[in-house]
């Protein structure tokens, strides 16, 4: 199962050439394995990949390369990924967001807010990433919290949701790449917004792993990356 909408292990699982190839990683942590999976594979009638990547333009042997290079590579994608879209990670571009600072978006900035905005709408609302003050408020989010009153509830409630957002964020990063939270609301009067991509974030650096891997070769993997 795709685990895409929690803050659990997201797996793509597979076989390349009678290895099995494991990905780990929390981040700053990265190993990279491989295991004789060949006799376990051959009982396996369709092979499993459910990141939504493509492989057109591979050519590439995955023998021949260096196995500290694709570690490295590696990380330095969840490196990135990391510095972008951590709300743990007080210099990442969502934290400075967050505070109400205008920040120079990268492209995991922007990739990220519009699948966050795609989730939204396929779910009715349910999977909202810009509850953020409300998940504080309840000590889900990237503050401590406490059993909040209602009255707080009502309070932080005005600043949270999606439908208070552009749909895409790009109209709203100006001509020299500066983006400032207010400009992201439809009503510039409102309350800045403030993000949390807890419940797609996994899943998210999942795909950037396993699409780096389908470059260089790797036709099924696993990947699993926990908590960030």
């Amino acid at each position: 199962i795709y685990c895409y909408f929690c803050n659990f292990v997201t797996i793509v699982c597979g076989y390349f050439k009678g290895y099995f190839i494991k990905v780990s990683s929390t981040f700053y942590n990265f190993n990279l394995s491989f295991f004789n999976f060949s006799s376990v594979y051959k009982t396996l009638q369709h092979p499993v990949c459910m990141s939504p990547v493509t492989q057109r333009g591979i050519h590439t042997n995955l023998a021949r390369l260096d196995l500290q290079e694709i570690q490295d590579s590696v990380d330095a994608i969840l490196t990135a990924i990391d510095a972008s879209l951590s709300g743990y990670n007080k210099n990442s571009i969502l934290s400075r967001f967050n505070a109400g600072e205008t920040v120079v978006p990268d492209s995991y900035f922007i990739d990220i807010y519009c699948s966050a905005y795609d989730v939204y709408n396929s779910t009715g609302a349910v999977v909202d990433a810009a509850s953020a003050p409300l998940f504080d408020v309840w000590g889900f989010g990237f503050k401590s919290g406490e059993m909040p009153t209602p009255d707080r509830v009502k309070e932080v409630l005005s600043g949270c949701g999606m439908s208070r957002l552009k749909a895409d964020m790009a109209e709203a990063v100006a001509e020299d790449g500066i983006l400032n939270p207010y400009d992201l609301l439809r009503d510039r009067n409102g309350v800045p917004p403030q993000l949390n991509y807890n419940a797609i974030a996994q899943g998210y650096s999942c795909d950037k792993v396993a699409r780096y891997l389908y470059s260089i070769g790797v036709k099924d993997m696993m990947v699993d990356i926990g908590e960030i």
